[in-house]
């Protein structure tokens, strides 16, 4: 009985010595690919982006490598010239009419005489000043 404990021992001290650098390592390796199987899956993930872009830009096919992020500033960049290209044409277009006018105006200024143009002094003076609009009759 006394060489049992001693047997079962060593039994058990042979079975983990024989197979314990195999263990470990299959545990460390296991350990390893479990830890970094997620970044391994990410950085996968990135090289293939990359290589589906580069692929677009080779057959020449760039709008699939630019972003979405840059086509909506494309798009915004030309709403804003379109809608201030109509702008900056429909105040000429005005100003063009107001020149119009004014030449009409001062051509048919230079025909009145007397009470006339007195009175389109007196209501052009209020006008020129502009500093009470109520006061203009």
């Amino acid at each position: 009985m006394e060489q049992l404990p001693g047997s079962l021992s060593k039994g058990v001290v042979d079975l983990l010595s024989d197979n314990l650098g195999d263990k470990v390592k299959d545990a460390l390796y296991e350990g390893f690919r479990r830890e970094f199987a997620d970044e391994r899956k990410k950085l996968y993930d990135v090289v293939n982006d990359m290589r589906y872009k580069a692929q677009s830009i080779i057959w020449g096919q760039w709008w699939r490598a630019t972003p979405h992020w840059a086509y909506t500033i494309f798009a915004v960049l030309l709403l804003a010239a379109v809608g201030f290209g109509y702008g900056f044409f429909y105040l000429l277009n005005e100003n063009s009419k107001l020149k119009n006018v004014e030449w009409l105006y001062r051509y048919e200024r230079l025909w009145w005489e007397g009470k006339q143009q007195e009175d389109l002094l007196r209501r052009e003076k209020p006008l020129l000043s502009a500093h009470d609009m109520s006061r203009i009759p």
